[in-house]
């Protein structure tokens, strides 16, 4: 069973992960961008990865938690989509 304090600490480590892949995907996308670097987002398959790392795999352990994780599920859905 985690503690609260546990379960803040990886939704806080998911958000981190969350904001720095859309960081990045902004940088690659960004028009001053050098072509290098706008191919490194398609080259890593950096949404399919954002996607398989920052959230799928995180909902998976919070579904396998319920019903002690449902608050938990809901915060990091709402951080996740907003």
């Amino acid at each position: 069973r985690l503690t609260n304090d546990h379960w803040q600490a990886l939704i806080a480590l998911h958000r981190t992960l969350l904001h720095e892949h859309h960081d990045f995907f902004l940088a690659s996308r960004h028009l001053l961008a050098s072509p290098a670097l706008r191919r490194l987002a398609s080259k890593y398959s950096m949404p399919a990865r954002m996607w398989k790392h920052g959230i799928h795999s995180f909902l998976k352990l919070l579904r396998r938690r319920m019903p002690e994780s449902l608050d938990y599920m809901l915060a990091f859905l709402y951080l996740a989509y907003r």
